[in-house]
């Protein structure tokens, strides 16, 4: 009889977790980005606007591996590429500090053509 209740309980605990895991993918969070466009914050830029799970509205560049001019240019051709263009953008102040020595990699970003008509 023990045993019994046991696995009742075990079993209501187990329904009551996953129910919990299942709604966890169904809600938005709503993300700030500040970033100075180095190749890997595109990567991470990427998987966020590829995601249904996060609302990106306004992202901001800062002077880093790109210049904040270059980061905005570079974000418009990323934005558009997802067509997520309403996505606000504002850019930083330049620091004034040495540049990185890999800054002409993340200012010179190859792009595809983004896709008409999907």
């Amino acid at each position: 009889m023990m045993r019994k209740r046991c696995v009742t309980l075990c079993v209501l605990l187990f329904f009551c977790f996953i129910a919990h895991f299942a709604r966890a993918h169904t809600c938005r969070i709503s993300i700030i980005v500040d970033t100075d466009m180095a190749l890997d914050d595109l990567r991470a830029l990427a998987m966020l606007l590829n995601s249904d799970m996060a609302d990106i509205p306004l992202i901001v560049t800062s002077d880093g591996a790109a210049s904040p001019q270059a980061g905005c240019r570079n974000l418009r051709m990323l934005l558009k590429y997802f067509k997520r263009e309403s996505t606000k953008i504002a850019s930083g102040e330049l620091l004034g500090k040495p540049v990185p020595p890999w800054r002409s990699w993340s200012e010179n970003v190859r792009w595809p053509e983004a896709q008409g008509g999907d």
